[in-house]
């Protein structure tokens, strides 16, 4: 009962609310309260503070919060292992995405690892490089989609590099040219993706100069629709531009701009059985 205690606890804590942690769930909202009071009084400590605008950690809560979250892991992983020994695949597993690999690339590959094993559920937790690189740091997921090099240590898988464009809008003084510098940009105004899965202004770096951004959106296709008006300038990786193209000018740069994605773990040798049969089909897949 504990590990639905403490399962109960993290969904809570990622959601900041026990109303919408009973529902992804499926829990009634006053079973997850009774659950909370329980694993309070069990522990002694007071874990949370409840207010009109939802919960947050107490101190106690937060010092335990990275060992309950361990502690879930672990029960997961002996239900896998088990699970495992019996010649069953099943259970659970939590990835941690770029928008890019949820909408373009994720999808088939999830359906072709459901074909394989019909008996594992999966969440997909989306976020940037900087979240999903904490996610895996702290146990939050299993494995996550990343791009190196990683600002934290963890091993990784590299799939495929994805190119990076230059986009305008159709009439831009840049139509007809076959490939842009990045010198040529020095006065152009861009559009920024804040939240973006790739990082922009570490292009310009050799060249000198930063960026002048005009506007900042909170997601790639926002960032799309205002280049499309005219309103300034991005760089987009290919794997975002594949359903767009009709109102935009998409130009090369006239040096080598990719990100280079992989999938990564804390440990290779410390995996799941899950996560490690997830990512054993992702390696072969680029073979």
């Amino acid at each position: 009962m504990s590990s639905v205690k403490y399962d109960t606890f993290l969904k809570v804590t990622e959601t900041g609310n026990i109303t919408k942690a009973a529902e992804q769930l499926g829990y009634t909202q006053p079973a997850v309260s009774q659950m909370l009071t329980g694993l309070e009084h069990e522990l002694g400590l007071t874990l949370l503070n409840r207010n009109k605008g939802g919960v947050t950690l107490t101190s106690a809560g937060e010092k335990l919060l990275p060992y309950l979250r361990e502690a879930v892991n672990w029960d997961r992983k002996v239900h896998e292992i088990a699970a495992d020994i019996n010649g069953i695949k099943a259970g659970f597993l939590r990835i941690g995405v770029l928008h890019s690999i949820s909408v373009h690339y994720l999808p088939q590959k999830l359906r072709e690892f459901g074909e394989k094993y019909p008996q594992i559920n999966f969440e997909l937790v989306q976020g940037n490089y900087d979240h999903i690189e904490k996610w895996i740091k702290d146990g939050t997921v299993d494995c996550g989609f990343v791009c190196t090099p990683t600002q934290i240590p963890m091993d990784t898988l590299k799939l495929f590099e994805d190119p990076l464009y230059l986009i305008t809008e159709k009439n831009h003084r840049f139509k007809n040219k076959k490939t842009v510098s990045i010198d040529d940009l020095r006065d152009e105004h861009f559009v920024l993706t804040d939240v973006a899965d790739y990082d922009t202004p570490i292009l310009f770096e050799n060249a000198g100069f930063s960026p002048k951004i005009k506007y900042t959106t909170e997601n790639d296709y926002a960032t799309i629709a205002m280049v499309e008006q005219g309103l300034g300038i991005a760089i987009i990786p290919d794997l975002i531009l594949q359903n767009f193209g009709k109102n935009l000018c998409i130009k090369e740069l006239d040096v080598p701009c990719f990100r280079t994605l992989c999938i990564g773990a804390r440990s290779f040798k410390q995996l799941s059985p899950l996560a490690g049969a997830f990512i054993d089909f992702l390696h072969e897949s680029v073979k």
